[in-house]
């Protein structure tokens, strides 16, 4: 953590986050098991939302715009710093000094592949669970993958030398 002044206070900071998070999801599972019955919850993609319409304030007549604003800040917050980091990371392989055309191309393509394909719920769940088994594969072949390059190397070092 290059930029954190007191690193000694990270972990506290790391536990503080986890359950703060952790309360929030207890709360929101606990509450939609008390409102949904079993059978009707698997009824609902987003039973938040779905519980948050009933919420009725006499200055805002649809709270979960509001929540579903939020959301989108707050889901926008995980994605921007992996498409910056994988951004610049490509610029700096491909040897480009500046990444902002880069990323001007990539949001471009997003875009326009957004244009021609638009995921429905099922579709978007089928993506999430491909990814998923995608990434556990990932996290598992591409370190051995690497460990085997690496002792490649060493190897083609050692009979060079």
């Amino acid at each position: 953590y290059p930029f954190l002044q007191k690193k000694e206070r990270a972990p506290l900071g790391v536990i503080a986050a986890n359950t703060l998070a952790l309360l929030v999801y207890l709360l929101l599972d606990f509450t939609c098991l008390v409102f949904f019955s079993p059978d009707e919850i698997s009824e609902y993609n987003e039973p938040v939302v779905s519980l948050l319409k009933v919420v009725e304030f006499p200055f805002i007549e649809r709270f979960e715009i509001v929540f579903l604003a939020l959301y989108l800040l707050l889901i926008a917050l995980t994605w921007i710093p992996f498409t910056y980091c994988s951004v610049y990371a490509t610029s700096w392989m491909l040897g480009k000094p500046d990444h902002r055309p880069h990323l001007f191309m990539f949001l471009l393509l997003l875009v326009v592949s957004y244009v021609f394909y638009q995921p429905t719920f099922n579709d978007n769940d089928k993506m999430i669970a491909l990814m998923g088994r995608f990434g556990a594969g990932f996290a598992v072949v591409f370190p051995l993958l690497l460990w085997m390059l690496v002792a490649a190397a060493d190897r083609y070092r050692r009979t060079a030398s």
